[in-house]
């Protein structure tokens, strides 16, 4: 019967150990996931479960809910992450790249989206242009998308500054330049393309196969950027290393569960990759430190 000599817990003691407990609860903070977007109603809800699933798959020490915050452009949240007021970021490799620079971090994962992880930017022109090869760009005006896209503007961007070719985006534009202009969507593109209000065009692969086919047989590539990633995830360096260990794990892990894949759908996600599992690491610093020299 030795247990009923056993010291019951004094009141003061309880009231320490509750104190106790409710400072451990106190440290915990909720986890948040970021993206830039002009419709964040519909963001929030197609995001939120998955945010809920990972606060409950990984068993955390530090996070106790899941949040989203959607913002309407790329610098709210470069400023954010500066504060550590957000953890993970998933967006256009572009902004990504400018937000990992920003902040001096390089812990990424590759977002599959719309299933390609990589993706080319063609330079296009009208069949019967006199325009071969991005040579020949000079004089000509080329059509840009808008000054935050990856495949309309930074891919082709990073080509056109590594061909050396003298650039130019003020009107009247040099005769030996390329005349840069943004067109806005990529829609515009292909219409001032084919209506002689542009030289040349950018359209990334996965849209060109999905081109009328009327329309292709009027055009010529001219130019194939290299490939590149379409999609990044970045994890802030707030995040402690077991626990961003487990994040990337969970990411990794989710095209492996049938049960979960309308939580890859909901991110229009495939899969997610390592970087070095489909891309060069070392690629994609060299692409960082071009972030800063291809701001519009």
């Amino acid at each position: 019967m030795g247990g009923c000599n056993e010291k019951m817990p004094e009141v003061d003691d309880l009231k320490k150990d509750d104190e106790q407990s409710q400072d451990q609860l106190g440290k915990l903070i909720p986890l948040v996931f970021s993206e830039s977007s002009n419709k964040p109603v519909k963001k929030i809800e197609r995001y939120q479960p998955m945010i809920n699933d990972l606060i409950l798959s990984i068993d955390s020490e530090f996070y106790d809910t899941g949040q989203i915050r959607i913002y309407p452009e790329i610098d709210p949240i470069i400023e954010d992450m500066k504060e550590n007021k957000i953890h993970l970021v998933i967006d256009g490799t572009y902004n990504i790249l400018r937000i990992a620079k920003a902040i001096d971090n390089e812990m990424f994962l590759i977002n599959a989206k719309d299933g390609l992880p990589l993706f080319q930017s063609y330079f296009v022109v009208l069949k019967d242009s006199e325009i071969n090869d991005l040579d020949d760009l000079i004089g000509n005006k080329l059509a840009l998308e808008d000054s935050g896209s990856t495949s309309g503007y930074f891919s082709p961007m990073v080509s056109l500054y590594r061909s050396g070719l003298k650039l130019d985006k003020t009107e009247p534009f040099s005769e030996d330049s390329v005349a840069l202009y943004l067109a806005g969507e990529d829609e515009l593109i292909m219409r001032d393309l084919l209506n002689g209000n542009a030289d040349c065009g950018i359209i990334p692969d996965y849209d060109y196969t999905e081109l009328n086919i009327t329309v292709k047989e009027n055009l010529k590539i001219i130019y194939r950027s290299k490939f590149m990633p379409r999609s990044l995830m970045l994890f802030s360096k707030t995040i402690p290393g077991e626990e961003a260990d487990k994040i990337k794990n969970y990411f990794l892990s989710l095209s492996d569960l049938p049960e979960k894949r309308t939580l890859l759908d909901n991110l229009s996600s495939s899969q997610f990759l390592e970087v070095d599992e489909v891309f060069s690491e070392e690629s994609l610093k060299n692409l960082i430190n071009l972030t800063d020299k291809l701001i519009w």
